[in-house]
């Protein structure tokens, strides 16, 4: 019975918020002026293209791509050029289970296992007592763990078994932490469930029905596409000659790099679409799972996945933008008085937004073809969405680059910490030549240490961008020498020995929220 009322009132919530004031909008969306503000945004945050759609009463008000998609060559973006979404394919993930939960062969509030028996945990209740609800609204008590996410894996079956290596830090639904893992898992329990991959589920079951022929899951078939954006990211060499405190480092150039491939993981990111397509996507979440007379998936199951399931938490930076919760792939957000449904994604040289405010039938979908541009994609989608409804427009810009000064100022804090505490009079208690070797993690792979020009050399999977020289810390604790893929700043770590005196382990701090991981040296 609480179950059943405490659904009835998160449907009846959230399924009146589609019908108040569903008519209203703004008094019309200027388009013009509009244009020119993009246009400057883009400038202030070094976008070198972007494509962008804005729905209001429930159509198509902006449909335009801005920049370009190819900077050598000049060519420009359009509403046909396709990006990658990132983690905003997650509700592509989360949508098949609805539907499986229509068709009665799923429950969001029953075990995990009792739809994939080998699922397992480090921790033996989570194991047994984690559901659907609770993966698909990251609360399960296990934090990110990126650091593991191999595209080599050879299936889901296999990565899933990567799961019962992982400490959770907290209790199951005491709080929420993002993991991609989650979705991986959620592909797998796809595959298992429906008998079909879930690529083949997604593309026979949605992209089809919706007409999202342009729509894909993998970079080689973006790479195929007629028009597709080239994903850049910031040339991290020339970034040394720029001052540290220059927002986002205007100017720098951009490297085009390759197109991200996650393999099995690509619930948790992969998809790949254009404006065009994303327009019918939105629109079937204003329609209540409907695609004209037909529906989709059912208004009910579509509810439970943008209803708030946990708090996000973190601080209270402006009072228009209340706290936060997370539904089931989709962030609720209490936006100047509205409920904005919507979720960022970012992919290796690509970061999009996909939202809507159902109580106003409005939509957002922002696509470019930069990583690691989320200040842009903020202050762009807010700033949207205050135009869409009327609402006086703030400068959120000139907010997030004032944020930067504190920012960096506690950075740099950090750091002469770190520097104060250090043991400067140390050395290393074996000779260097003693630490290499390879280091191995059931979950996370090998470990390379490369005794070089009497240096140590680091390297992670032989992943190219985490090949670094080691520098000493002090007593057998070492630092990169550059920034990596790991975290994307200098990481210290910690050599260890047996009873023997031997070194045998190596500690490292792949994930913040947990203890260093230990590699166990390979004989």
């Amino acid at each position: 019975m609480t179950k059943f009322i405490r659904l009835l009132t998160a449907v009846f919530c959230v399924t009146a918020l589609f019908f108040l004031s569903a008519a209203s909008s703004a008094a019309g969306f200027n388009a013009e002026s509009y244009r020119t503000f993009v246009k400057g945004e883009m400038k202030t945050w070094n976008v070198p293209g972007a494509a962008i759609l804005v729905i209001e009463d429930g159509k198509v008000v902006f449909s335009e791509g801005f920049g370009y998609k190819d900077i050598e060559k000049k060519t420009k973006v359009t509403p046909k050029t396709v990006f990658g979404i990132g983690s905003c394919s997650k509700a592509f993930a989360s949508l098949p289970i609805a539907m499986l939960v229509d068709e009665k062969k799923m429950d969001f509030d029953k075990p995990i296992r009792k739809y994939y028996p080998a699922f397992k945990l480090h921790d033996a209740y989570a194991t047994e007592y984690l559901t659907i609800r609770d993966l698909l609204s990251h609360r399960t008590g296990l934090p990110r763990y990126d650091t593991a996410i191999d595209p080599k894996d050879p299936s889901r079956d296999e990565a899933m078994k990567k799961l019962k290596y992982f400490k959770l830090n907290k209790g199951i639904r005491e709080r929420f932490q993002y993991c991609n893992f989650h979705y991986m898992a959620a592909g797998a329990i796809v595959d298992k469930v429906s008998g079909i991959a879930w690529e083949e589920f997604v593309s026979s079951r949605i992209f089809k029905p919706l007409n999202m022929n342009s729509s894909s899951l993998s970079p080689e078939d973006l790479k195929k596409s007629p028009d597709y954006a080239f994903p850049y990211k910031m040339n991290v060499e020339a970034l040394k000659k720029f001052p540290e405190n220059q927002a986002e480092y205007v100017g720098v150039p951009l490297k085009k790099v390759p197109v991200e491939n996650i393999g099995v993981y690509g619930p948790a990111g992969s998809i790949n679409s254009n404006l065009e397509d994303m327009a019918k996507w939105v629109m079937l979440h204003l329609n209540q799972g409907k695609i004209g007379d037909k529906q989709l998936v059912s208004r009910d199951a579509l509810t439970e996945l943008i209803t708030p399931q946990i708090l996000t938490g973190g601080p209270l930076k402006h009072e228009e933008v209340l706290p936060g919760s997370y539904g089931m792939a989709w962030g609720i957000t209490p936006y100047r008085g509205n409920y904005l449904v919507s979720h960022d994604g970012m992919i290796e040289g690509f970061t999009a937004h996909v939202g809507f405010i159902p109580g106003k039938n409005i939509g957002l979908v922002i696509l470019t073809n930069r990583a690691d541009n989320y200040e842009f994609i903020s202050s762009l989608s807010f700033s949207t969405y205050d135009r869409a409804l009327g609402l006086k427009e703030i400068s959120w810009s000139k907010r997030l680059i004032d944020e930067f000064p504190a920012a960096l100022a506690g950075l740099k804090a950090n750091r002469e910490t770190e520097e104060k505490n250090r043991k400067k009079d140390t050395k290393p208690s074996h000779a260097l030549a003693d630490y290499a070797g390879k280091y191995e993690h059931p979950a996370f792979g090998a470990v390379k240490i490369e005794f070089k020009d009497n240096n140590l050399v680091f390297s992670l999977r032989d992943i190219k961008d985490t090949i670094t020289t080691l520098k000493h810390f002090q007593y057998d604790t070492f630092k990169t020498s550059s920034k990596s893929i790991i975290g994307g700043f200098d990481m210290k770590m910690t050599f260890m020995m047996n009873e023997k005196g031997d070194i045998d382990r190596l500690l490292l701090p792949l994930e913040p929220a947990v203890k260093d991981i230990v590699f166990n040296k390979v004989k």
